[in-house]
């Protein structure tokens, strides 16, 4: 059982990480779009701060409903669940280069962030799991 706690570890990193950091630049995106008048194209900036906004939330429902699975479930639960938060902020990544709008630079900056932190914690899980070289089943 050594083994499933390494891959926590990497899986707790980067929900605390998305959920604090993330958050806070996501707060501020929101607070951003709902002080500013309404654009011309407002349907068309929305998109990627809706899949921020959906990245973020993923990672830190994905540790909530950890919590409530049995412990065989838990692992692939929240995998699954930072593996989607990774691919809405990648997705966002390629939407951010066509799209201007008043959030854009706090999506941008975090989307840039979170990518960053899911692939290294995405990475750490993998080599933590059995067989591979972060996993100390055996220590």
């Amino acid at each position: 059982m050594v083994g499933a706690r390494d891959h926590y570890v990497f899986a707790m990193l980067m929900t605390m990480f998305t959920g604090g950091f993330g958050g806070l630049l996501m707060v501020v995106a929101w607070v951003q779009v709902l002080t500013e008048p309404p654009a011309e194209a407002h349907g068309r900036y929305r998109v990627p701060l809706l899949l921020f906004t959906a990245a973020i939330c993923l990672a830190t429902l994905g540790s909530a409903v950890a919590t409530v699975l049995p412990y065989n479930q838990v692992t692939t639960a929240w995998t699954f669940a930072l593996i989607f938060s990774f691919a809405c902020v990648a997705r966002n990544l390629f939407l951010l280069r066509r799209i201007d709008g008043p959030e854009k630079p706090a999506v941008q900056i975090g989307s840039i962030a979170v990518f960053l932190v899911d692939l290294i914690g995405l990475i750490g899980m993998t080599m933590a799991l059995p067989g591979m070289p972060l996993n100390r089943m055996g220590a």
